[in-house]
């Protein structure tokens, strides 16, 4: 944690939520969290340390198809990988950032056909999202992307916004939502999965927020807990949260925890 302690003293209520942090720092206890992650995955009926192992063994061939930051997406989709339980014949991805997520899809299910969407490299979304504003960067990031996602022949990329999934009539047996995370565009792209899915195929949704005071629409909403919870209070879809991260760090305030749906329709 970087603090200033001069600030600290001479402001009692710094002094008291630096305490309230420290406190709920050292509380935080990982085994408890971790164990009660594992039993999300089996009531999911999938595997996370058989997932973890098959992680570990594409990061040796494949080091490239992985972030920096850890995620437990990555986890969640080794794991079904693994199961006779989940059969994906069509995927489809909401947001596909810089490619690594699709190629790491196409790893997983190498039978499998995925088309994922991202914005139109000239849209205004695009361009001011991910420090993208310097052409530089933004040019860099594009060829990257593109050159990745070219060397899967499973992978289709589709420079569309995502509210014109709309429009189509394939089904997808595995929805993978990650575009932006506030409102309106959440709920659309929602909706148009829910239209989209297969029978008994699922949706996951990324960084899933209990409650926030200051939303945005790209990056920190309710929104896609907010939309999750009506549907499933109308009967009309259930769904589990797996924790996004176990690290302290995303886990020892309320505040800063976020996790992964599944969710199914009923």
């Amino acid at each position: 944690m970087n603090l200033n302690f001069l600030s600290i003293i001479v402001n009692p209520k710094k002094i008291y939520r630096y305490i309230d942090r420290i406190t709920k720092y050292k509380k935080y206890d990982l085994q408890f969290h971790r164990k009660k992650q594992v039993n999300i995955y089996k009531k999911n009926k999938i595997d996370r340390n058989k997932g973890l192992k098959k992680i570990d063994y594409l990061k040796k061939k494949h080091s490239y198809l992985f972030d920096k930051i850890f995620s437990e997406h990555n986890v969640i989709f080794s794991s079904m990988s693994l199961c006779k339980s989940y059969k994906f014949k069509n995927i489809l991805e909401i947001g596909t950032y810089n490619g690594k997520n699709a190629a790491f899809l196409s790893k997983l299910f190498p039978n499998s056909k995925i088309d994922t969407f991202d914005l139109p490299d000239n849209h205004s979304d695009f361009i001011n999202t991910y420090r993208r504003e310097d052409m530089k960067i933004r040019t860099k990031f594009i060829n990257e992307r593109n050159k990745l996602i070219q060397r899967f022949k499973n992978i289709t990329f589709f420079k569309k916004n995502s509210i014109t999934l709309m429009l189509i009539k394939k089904k997808y047996d595995l929805i993978w939502i990650d575009g932006a995370h506030g409102y309106p565009v959440f709920t659309i792209d929602f909706v148009n999965s829910l239209n989209l899915l297969r029978k008994n195929g699922v949706i996951l949704c990324d960084d899933i927020i209990l409650k926030n005071k200051f939303n945005d629409k790209f990056y920190n909403s309710s929104a896609t807990y907010e939309t999750l919870s009506l549907f499933a209070k109308e009967k009309i879809i259930k769904f589990s949260l797996f924790y996004k991260r176990l690290n302290v760090e995303s886990n020892y305030e309320n505040t800063k925890i976020k996790f992964i749906a599944l969710v199914r329709k009923i």
